[in-house]
């Protein structure tokens, strides 16, 4: 996982002086693309708060989703995996990271987001679903396989994500 993290951060980084300046954005981008030792995954973040940290998340930590609606029945898990994410609005809340087996998971703003409606299924919140799977699934697959199991239960974003 070091070395992935290590280049996708080399990646980020020797770009930025090919960039030309511009002035105010709230958009970002995020990809995907086959290279010749693996798959590319790199992420542009244009939002209006620059400020954020790296966590390192471990392995068997018991965790509980934090939602604000009475209605909704907030989900509990332990982390099978350890990861590294991007965090702007606190420890657990993260906007993207990658974990220990290789599964990287992003967020983008998209206005058309629809969440669905509460039911009995355990909830989390629209960043806490990046924690989540980072720390249950060691794929896309295995991840897109359960999703249908937990729902979203948003505090603020209209997002989707790049896994």
């Amino acid at each position: 996982m070091k070395q992935l993290v290590v280049g996708i951060l080399t990646l980020s980084l020797s770009g930025l002086g090919a960039l030309p300046p511009t002035g105010a954005a709230e958009a970002c981008s995020t990809f995907l693309l086959s290279g010749a030792q693996g798959p590319v995954f790199g992420k542009s973040y244009d939002w209006h708060d620059a400020g954020g940290m790296m966590v390192a998340n471990r392995r068997g930590v018991t965790k509980r989703a934090f939602i604000l609606s009475p209605k909704d029945k907030p989900l509990t898990w332990t982390s099978r995996y350890a990861s590294v994410t991007f965090n702007q609005y606190g420890w657990e809340f993260p906007n993207g990271g990658l974990n220990e087996a290789g599964l990287a998971v992003e967020i983008m703003w998209l206005d058309g987001s629809r969440y669905p409606a509460t039911d009995s299924r355990g909830a989390v919140t629209e960043l806490q679903w990046i924690q989540y799977n980072l720390d249950r699934f060691p794929t896309v697959a295995a991840m897109v396989a359960h999703a249908p199991t937990i729902r979203v239960s948003p505090i603020y974003g209209r997002v989707h994500y790049l896994a």
